[in-house]
């Protein structure tokens, strides 16, 4: 499901935001890959990601992934970066299909490198990312989608990512790992 001040709407596969009218019916706009060509692509190049930690008064959103890489492991919001799409662009998709909501682009933080083991349905196992810190005013119970099947607020960031981050000022204050 996604929310927003103007939709409240159940089937998200066809819809997508736009920072000026909310939600949208999506035309197809970007070519789909085919599987066997972005496994050829993945064992050739890295798939850039960005990512964003939304964080209430010191706690932070993570989502329980359901698939590999870290199936099982609590992350943040975010993917790949779609081939001409612009990071607003992607907020708007990704926080709208993993959450239910756009809580904004927010503020870099940090830039990643991850290498993540090669594990079976691992299809992505090195994904460099930008992530961004977001504000919000209060907790909210995210509208999950298939990739994850969990969420908590915490103070405790994923152990992966401080390890596998460089941040631009100083990393966000947070209480240990999970």
């Amino acid at each position: 499901m996604i929310q927003t001040d103007k939709y409240a709407i159940d089937e998200v596969q066809n819809f997508d935001f736009n920072p000026e009218d909310g939600l949208v019916r999506l035309e197809p706009a970007r070519e789909y890959i085919e599987d066997d060509m972005y496994n050829t692509i993945l064992e050739k190049m890295p798939v850039f990601c960005v990512d964003w930690l939304i964080c209430c008064k010191g706690r932070y959103l993570l989502l329980k992934r359901t698939q590999q890489p870290l199936k099982g492991d609590f992350w943040l919001i975010g993917g790949r970066l779609q081939k001409d799409e612009t990071i607003d662009e992607a907020a708007y998709r990704l926080q709208g299909r993993e959450i239910g909501r756009y809580c904004g682009k927010g503020t870099p933080v940090g830039f990643s490198n991850y290498f993540f083991p090669k594990v079976e349905d691992a299809r992505a196992t090195h994904t460099p990312a930008v992530s961004f810190l977001v504000e919000v005013e209060e907790e909210f119970v995210p509208n999950l989608d298939d990739t994850e099947d969990e969420y908590i607020w915490t103070d405790k960031l994923p152990l992966e990512y401080v390890n596998q981050t460089v941040f631009f000022t100083n990393p966000p204050h947070y209480e240990g790992t999970v």
